[in-house]
């Protein structure tokens, strides 16, 4: 994720684990990331990394049709002198397209563009 090839990006490596739980129509999911750029973050040469954390669930209301809520926070540091949080909540609606019953959460990770855009803030 390049902001400015000279000043701001996120280049490196990141990781996902996460666990979920899933009753009748409810399922529950457990998630940690974290990622670090070690060569660039808010500055050429300086290095970033960010955690987060993240709890959500989906409530099946009809076949493929999910209501979702998701809770998250985040945390940023740019070379031990700046940092920042995120906090969201999210609610929504989901619809899976394919055979009810077999919806899959894989989703991509997008957490290393959203910390590349607060290294620009943090600079």
């Amino acid at each position: 994720m390049v902001g400015d090839e000279n000043d701001t990006a996120f280049k490196g490596h990141f990781g996902k684990v996460g666990m979920s739980m899933q009753r009748d129509r409810l399922l529950m999911r457990l998630e940690g990331e974290w990622g670090r750029s070690p060569n660039i973050f808010e500055d050429e040469d300086d290095w970033g990394e960010y955690t987060k954390i993240a709890l959500g669930g989906e409530y099946e209301l009809r076949p493929n049709l999910f209501a979702t809520a998701q809770i998250s926070h985040m945390e940023i540091t740019a070379n031990s002198e700046d940092d920042g949080e995120d906090n969201s909540i999210q609610l929504g609606l989901k619809m899976s397209f394919g055979k009810p019953g077999q919806v899959n959460n894989l989703r991509t990770p997008y957490t290393p563009g959203l910390a590349a855009a607060w290294a620009e803030v943090l600079d």
